[in-house]
């Protein structure tokens, strides 16, 4: 059902939309925001640094699909499941000590952000940030916007060394890469290069969460027969859970999310975001 809101956006024409959504949430935010706190999440620089001087953590992102679930509704390519809904919540609220969990910093500091993504995130906090202030119950959180370094910032304020920081942690270990049977996370580019080895393993490329414990076993016995591992995840949703659950058994996972498909934005010079022949992206629903 569209929100009499929405209705009012799309009388403008599609480039205004934005801005107008972007207009009317003020008044929304300024009804809601003194009602509730968010707790603190560090910001890219903060969380990428946090990363390289404890190279042996794991991650969960979480983003506005992950709280959707949560909420108790289905994205593109992850039907709602009530079991996913109540581990996302677990990993959300749970701290472990070898593991960080990632909600976006947009949800507090949009500087250095395109308009759009300026507009989009400031619409979603005036709608959603009660969502985040209700079931973020840990006291810190780090940025779960790392893996989009590139297209959401304006050229001077994009984080230039994203890349490489991620690229080093797995630098000549043994990658094991849990994915979305058309993601192809590296092929084209040199995202893996440094990986000492990599093997792969394919999800479905909707309603991954549906294979969990077949993904999870695999990913598993694969780390436990390799020297030196570290698990990759570019999963959806499944990610977050999946990132938890094998930090608790003792192995390092990364959920890295869009990453290649940012790295790939960037080595194009891409200025919105547009479809990568061969892989699939979100955005488009597909390849």
């Amino acid at each position: 059902m569209t929100s009499p809101r929405d209705a009012v956006a799309r009388a403008f024409p599609p480039q205004m939309r934005s801005t107008v959504r972007y207009l009317t949430a003020f008044p929304i935010y300024a009804a809601r925001a003194p009602l509730y706190r968010l707790p603190r999440i560090l910001d890219t620089p903060e969380t990428m640094e946090y990363l390289r001087l404890r190279p042996t953590m794991s991650l969960s992102r979480f983003g506005d699909g992950e709280m959707t679930i949560i909420n108790g509704g289905s994205i593109g390519f992850q039907a709602y499941d009530p079991l996913l809904a109540q581990r996302l919540c677990e990993v959300l609220q749970t701290h472990c000590d070898k593991h960080l969990c990632g909600i976006p910093n947009a949800l507090v500091s949009r500087r250095g952000m395109t308009n759009a993504a300026r507009h989009f995130w400031f619409d979603y906090r005036a709608r959603h940030g009660h969502d985040w202030a209700h079931w973020c119950t840990q006291e810190r959180y780090v940025n779960s916007l790392i893996t989009r370094p590139y297209l959401d910032y304006r050229p001077h304020h994009q984080p230039t060394d994203t890349f490489r920081t991620f690229a080093n942690l797995w630098a000549g270990r043994d990658v094991i890469l849990v994915e979305g049977e058309h993601s192809h996370v590296g092929a084209g580019n040199d995202l893996m290069d440094q990986a000492g080895s990599l093997t792969t393993v394919l999800a479905p490329s909707t309603n991954a969460w549906s294979d969990y414990p077949a993904l999870y076993q695999s990913a598993l016995t694969q780390a436990e027969h390799s020297r030196d591992p570290i698990v990759l995840l570019a999963l959806g949703p499944t990610a977050a859970v999946m990132a938890f659950d094998l930090a608790r058994a003792g192995i390092q996972v990364l959920d890295i999310g869009h990453l290649d498909i940012e790295y790939e934005w960037k080595r194009r010079g891409a200025t919105t975001k547009t479809k990568i022949p061969g892989k699939w992206v979100n955005e488009f629903g597909g390849m």
